[in-house]
């Protein structure tokens, strides 16, 4: 089945079996004692408070004023949106990080850019805050009737900067927003259409609010939570969050044979490309024992068993034997069950075709259509003892094997077990055709990921394995290196616990990079950010260079710090990352100010940009990450001598099909890539509420689903994988197989063999991947449309022609 059969049968499946409720109910508001009077108590992923009509003249200026008791911050977080172009939201899930977004096209400015101590809103306390800006761009921030943050034309933002208020400019149709996604409580929400002063900004604070607001939110009335109390009567009404919205439960007639059937069950195999849903059925029950997949030596490879009964199942185990052929053998690595998240509507990767300008995070031309809305097979669950079977509905099993280095070729066989409570007792043949060669040990490619959660996990050593299963390194450490200095300025560093961490990532699991430690993936800030700090001195002064106490003390690090890697002889893995996605001049210069400090200091650490070729940053950059792929640019890097890595963020988006990865193993061979960044494991894993449906939503209103979570929370803060980091493993071992064929084609390339074979790999990429290109060398890159395989069947048909052609060339 193709994928557009496959969307088609899940719509299909959607309407005939399941019922999606009213996606506008919304739960009923409680409320509590407030500041003054009552106060609403929201949970915006569930339900928040919105006017689809409302319009607030504010050309004049605006204040805004409200009272916040959060419980629970999440990344953008919205307070108020869509007051004309101005919205109000958190920018980071810490207590800090308030941002008032001006939004006008495609740009954004923020009052507090990258500086979360300006607005301090700690969980469980009341704060109050206020926010003024005039018709000539200037900008104050209130806290508790202090000014904190101030934005000043011609001062500390440029006048080519200034975006001036706009009273039509409104995302998502115009709606005005209170507490999309913030969970806490809410008092006072006041709106006006002119600057308050400070001191009236401190009576409004005290409850004594100046005349003619343009709305007033006081929460007073359990009734009618979205009352306005002013003359306007601009009213809201709740509506139903992110996560309150119903999606259906889909599935589709599958045309597959059974493994294994009994008058109870039915158990059948699907491959690791295929996603099972909750009412995924077979279209007859045609026992055949055939390979669940083809595999080389040292390599993971995945399969799903899928378990379907006619009347419920208590209390089922599976047992599996090692698969065996002759006197070799291997056993099952990894047994996880499948669960589900909940997709309310698909992610948006819409972008005009034809050339549309993108900036930082690429939004791509994606090819295909839309996902149906529905619960999505994706976190792969820790089975504790037994679990429960449902009647007619269809439960996956992901499991994983890795063959050894040296084991022969053959049919390898299993025998799974699977047993319910009752005494239903069905044995399931598996098998697993191993091909007559290995994966190197040393792999060819670059897989380097973000994580937070490891500076709370409880059991590192766990930690480290499943990065390792995955090819993963993490670009943060637990336990930092240490670093002080003494009276006489001389430098101090305490490796202590830092090297322990590093002999489990490195010497024990095999971590291929270790970023700066201190530094690590986001440590050398944007031009703009004059607050940043490392151990307590000032980083950058204006004009985009680093101060010279700086300067001096971190040069003192990096010696320091070279010699401690250098001793352990992990030089050739340290990466220091430059200023993240640069786009400034000043953000330029610090590239190359970075990398004028690592070359003089620190010989032999690689610098690391996640920013594609531009002259401006041509120099600076031993490594380049990019999201743009501009096919010249990349071949003159790696002229230079430079390696060429890539960013794609949108290519792990939940609801997109599994070629959206399982393609990019050949995307890189085609383009000469050499590495991928997920640029986040764990965003969210601190809030199970949003893990239900797990989504980034953009200033701008756009969401998509699963961008920066690419494994799931386990025990003791260890990750446990998802399908897309499965699938995204699978798609490097295909370009190590491309890797392969192309060191045996170049060790006798006159040879028929190795012409048609490379004949074969060049039509393999083009027919997978025939377009993935930008066009130009600037900051507004436009696209090209971009196009792949949507059909998995079709990447596994040439990954047999690759090992078909491995095995004949290397005899």
């Amino acid at each position: 089945m193709n994928i557009k059969q496959f969307l088609l049968s899940a719509i299909i499946c959607a309407s005939a079996l399941c019922t999606t409720g009213n996606e506008q109910e919304a739960d009923p508001i409680r409320f509590e004692k407030g500041v003054h009077g009552q106060a609403a108590i929201l949970n915006g992923m569930k339900t928040y408070l919105t006017d689809t009509s409302a319009v607030f003249p504010i050309e004049k200026g605006m204040t805004v004023s409200l009272w916040v008791k959060p419980t629970h911050w999440s990344h953008l977080a919205g307070l108020l949106e869509n007051i004309g172009s101005f919205n109000l939201k958190k920018r980071n899930k810490d207590a800090g990080g308030l941002y008032i977004w001006n939004i006008k096209g495609h740009h954004t400015s923020a009052l507090t850019p990258w500086n979360p101590k300006a607005f301090p809103l700690p969980t469980g306390k009341w704060n109050h805050i206020a926010y003024t800006y005039d018709q000539k761009g200037h900008g104050i921030g209130y806290l508790n009737g202090k000014i904190v943050a101030e934005l000043i034309p011609g001062k500390n933002i440029q006048t080519k900067d200034i975006q001036i208020i706009d009273t039509g400019r409104h995302y998502n149709k115009g709606k005005f927003r209170i507490g999309l996604s913030y969970r806490g409580s809410l008092d006072d929400v006041f709106i006006y259409g002119r600057v308050l002063s400070q001191a009236e900004i401190r009576e409004l604070m005290n409850g004594k609010a100046p005349a003619n607001p343009l709305a007033a939110y006081r929460m007073d009335d359990p009734s009618h939570p979205g009352k306005d109390s002013s003359a306007s009567k601009r009213h809201l009404k709740a509506v139903c969050g992110p996560t309150g919205k119903s999606a259906p439960l889909l599935g589709y007639t599958v045309d597959a044979p059974a493994a294994a059937a009994n008058q109870t069950l039915v158990a059948w195999c699907r491959k690791s490309v295929d996603r099972v849903f909750h009412y995924d059925k077979l279209k007859s029950i045609r026992i055949q024992d055939v390979p669940v997949t083809e595999m080389a030596g040292n390599e993971w490879e995945s399969f799903q068993l899928v378990l379907t009964p006619n009347r419920e199942l208590k209390d089922v185990s599976v047992e599996f034997t090692e698969f065996k052929s002759g006197k070799s053998s291997f056993p099952v690595r990894m047994v996880k069950l499948v669960d589900y998240v909940k997709i309310f509507e698909p992610s948006n990767t819409k972008t005009r075709v034809g050339g549309e300008n993108v900036y930082g995070e690429v939004v791509s031309i994606y090819p295909g259509p839309d996902a149906a809305p529905g619960w999505y097979p994706d976190p792969l669950r820790t089975i504790n003892g037994k679990f429960d079977l449902k009647a007619n509905r269809s439960t996956a099993l992901w499991i994983s094997v890795k063959t050894p280095a040296s084991i022969p070729a053959g049919i390898y066989k299993a025998n799974a077990k699977v047993t319910s409570g009752d005494g239903m007792t069905l044995h399931v043949p598996l098998s697993i055709k191993v091909r007559a060669f290995s994966l190197p040990e040393k792999k060819s490619f670059s897989h380097t990921i973000h994580t937070r959660s490891i500076s709370w996990t409880t059991d590192l050593d766990s930690y480290y394995k499943v990065l390792s299963d995955y090819y993963l390194s993490t670009s943060d450490v637990k336990n930092d290196v240490k670093v002080s200095f003494d009276k006489n300025g001389k430098i101090l560093l305490d490796t202590t616990d830092w090297d322990k961490e590093m002999d489990i990532a490195v010497r024990k699991y095999g971590q291929e990079w270790i970023f700066l430690p201190t530094i690590h993936m986001y440590g050398i800030p944007k031009a703009a950010n004059l607050s940043a700090k490392w151990m307590g001195i000032t980083m950058i002064q204006p004009g985009g260079k680093f101060t010279p106490e700086f300067e001096q003390k971190f040069g003192q690090f990096l010696v320091a710090i070279h010699k401690h890697i250098k001793e352990k002889g992990w030089l050739d893995r340290t990466l220091v990352r430059l200023t993240d996605e640069p786009h400034t001049p000043g953000d330029f210069k610090l590239c190359h100010e970075t990398a004028k400090l690592v070359r003089k200091y620190a010989p032999g650490f690689k610098t690391h940009n996640s920013k594609w070729p531009t002259k401006e940053t041509i120099g600076s950059t031993d490594i380049w990450c990019i999201g743009y792929l501009q096919p010249e640019q990349i071949k003159k890097a790696i002229a230079r001598g430079e390696k060429v890595e890539q960013y794609p963020n949108w290519h792990f988006l939940i609801d997109r099909p599994v070629m959206d990865r399982r393609m990019l193993g050949f995307q890189m061979w085609k383009y000469n890539l050499s590495g991928i960044l997920h640029y986040a494991l764990d965003r969210q894993w601190e809030d199970p509420e949003a893990l239900i449906s797990p989504q980034l939503r953009y200033p701008n209103g756009r969401i998509i689903f699963g961008s920066g979570l690419i494994m799931y929370p386990d025990t003791n803060g260890v990750p446990t994988p998802s399908i897309r980091i499965d699938t995204t493993r699978d798609a490097l071992e295909d370009y190590e197989y491309l890797c392969m064929l192309e060191k045996l084609i170049k060790a006798d390339p006159t040879s028929p063999e190795a012409k048609e074979a490379a004949v074969y790999m060049k039509n393999a990429a083009n027919k997978l991947v025939p377009q993935y290109e930008a066009v130009g060398n600037s900051l507004k890159s436009k696209w090209k449309t971009f196009l792949w395989e949507l059909d998995p069947y079709v990447l596994l048909e040439y990954r047999k022609g690759l090992m078909d052609r491995i095995e004949k060339l290397q005899k």
